[in-house]
């Protein structure tokens, strides 16, 4: 095996082996190790894993990584967001933090709040968490409403392989607001695993704002949310551009009376691929589950959706929902849909859909003989087929922003 230090592709990271800082505690240097022995059972998965059947990773191995250092200089996000409390982490470490809200505690101490993760299902997930990158836990307190949003800036250097671990854990009855906001101009592998635990009666509010380029990153977002007893989670992505993107959603509602609401849009053209997985994981009853993804797919863009809501014997009254809806604005766009139930309790209230289509001819008429231009028109309805996603962001720092980026993507598409 070679260590990771430069022109490493992605073929290259089933062989690849660590080199750990001097310093690092043996309990997260030996909880590391293991994860990277989960991954090397597995692998880099392939197109022959069912899961991972449509991606397409041809001409990926031909783009090489290096593993960043701390100090490397990084990628400035495009968009950035005012009155945030900004946890910056540049190339998978922590960097400097100001005005942490009260109530609410960072480490990067232990791993033990990662342990959950140690055989997850998806072998990305153990390669991030092997890597030698800070393990970040953020907690908020019981009780405790967080009025400022944390906002984790996740930026990485050109050429590199960064890799980004967070824990958050909302105790009891608390509230917050976390915003993941990473972007990329640059020739970037990206994996990354954000793991939340939201305790009885909290209530968190996640957004996920990604802006890559479409020709160079390839990027992995591993998302595992446990809800408990009374938790209120709301989750919406926006997302633009990226080479190919893989998002792997899983949430475990293990406690009665939970409501979750899940939302996303992404805007997609050139060549990007994007994938988007969630499993809805109902093990008690009582609890209610939305899903709604938008795709706007233009030039030669991919877009999937495999989504699958798991309804355990126990969880009887349940009550969710699933639907991807995506509109394709040329020949060669496609989108590739699998809504997914899985159901082994009989009182419930289950649903799942799925449509694909283009701009209505007929309301492009109707809009052109009340003297709309033809690209005024379409941006028009564009913009009213992405709002519904827009509505669910509540925060007016990111809401008025990504509203102003639709619109420019629709003028400029």
């Amino acid at each position: 095996m070679s260590a990771i230090t430069k022109g490493v592709s992605l073929k290259d990271l089933q062989t690849i082996h660590f080199e750990y800082p001097v310093g690092l505690s043996s309990e997260i240097v030996q909880f590391k190790q293991k994860c990277l022995e989960s991954f090397q059972k597995i692998g880099v998965p392939n197109p022959r894993n069912e899961f991972w059947k449509y991606i397409d990773w041809q001409d990926s191995d031909e783009k090489t990584f290096h593993l960043p250092l701390p100090t490397d200089e990084a990628d400035t996000p495009k968009h950035q967001f005012k009155g945030h409390c900004v946890l910056p982490i540049k190339n998978g470490y922590l960097q400097s933090v100001h005005g942490l809200p009260g109530g609410v505690s960072l480490s990067k101490e232990s791993a033990l709040p990662f342990h959950t993760l140690l055989h997850d299902h998806n072998p990305m997930v153990g390669l991030c968490l092997a890597a030698p990158n800070d393990l970040v836990s953020v907690t908020v307190d019981a009780h405790k409403k967080v009025t400022q949003p944390l906002e984790c800036l996740n930026v990485s250097s050109s050429q590199s392989a960064a890799f980004t671990c967070v824990n958050v854990h909302l105790q009891a009855e608390s509230e917050l607001v976390f915003v993941i906001n990473q972007s990329t101009l640059s020739q970037v592998l990206n994996n990354s695993v954000f793991n939340f635990t939201v305790d009885e009666k909290a209530k968190l509010t996640l957004y996920v704002i990604q802006n890559d380029s479409a020709e160079n990153t390839l990027r992995f977002d591993n998302i595992r949310i446990t809800v408990r007893q009374e938790a209120e989670v709301k989750a919406v992505w926006f997302s633009t551009g990226g080479f190919r993107t893989r998002r792997d959603v899983r949430v475990n509602v293990v406690g009665e009376n939970a409501n979750l609401q899940l939302g996303g849009l992404a805007l997609l053209n050139g060549q990007s691929h994007t994938h988007t997985h969630t499993y809805m994981d109902h093990q008690i009853g009582s609890s209610t589950s939305t899903q709604l993804f938008k795709n706007i797919i233009s030039d030669q863009a991919i877009n999937e959706f495999n989504g699958l809501v798991f309804v355990h014997q126990a969880a009887q009254k349940t009550d969710s929902g699933q639907l991807s809806n995506s509109l394709l604005l040329s020949d060669q766009a496609r989108a590739l849909v699998r809504p997914q139930l899985k159901i082994f309790a009989d009182d419930v209230k289950c649903t799942h859909g799925a449509n694909v289509g283009q701009l209505d001819a007929d309301q492009l008429h109707y809009l052109s003989t009340r003297g709309l231009s033809p690209e005024e028109a379409r941006s028009l309805l564009l913009f009213g087929f992405a709002e519904e996603i827009l509505d669910y962001i509540t925060l007016d720092s990111i809401k008025d922003n990504l509203e102003a980026q639709v619109k420019g993507y629709f003028q400029h598409s």
